[in-house]
């Protein structure tokens, strides 16, 4: 079994095998990394810069209150019984 450097939340690291490293990890008690985890770590590539977005265009309140004359179905005209 390989043996682990396991973080504690609380700081501390400990030495043991990676099954019981797993458990802990899983229960919240800390992280930590094998071998090949941290060899790896360098090659990560680049996070990409993200392209801005542009906002929407801002309504009017003209423009509001126009769509929500639109929205709203009028109730049909009451007929008179003559």
């Amino acid at each position: 079994m390989a043996k682990v450097q396991f973080t504690h939340t609380s700081g501390r690291i400990e030495t043991m095998e990676e099954r019981f490293a797993s458990i802990l990890r899983k229960l919240g008690r800390g992280q930590y990394q094998t071998r090949d985890m941290r060899a790896y770590q360098g090659h990560i590539p680049p996070h990409p810069i993200p392209v801005p977005v542009p906002a929407p265009a801002l309504q009017t309140d003209a423009e509001n209150d126009a769509e929500q004359i639109k929205k709203k179905p009028g109730r049909p005209p009451k007929s008179k019984a003559e």
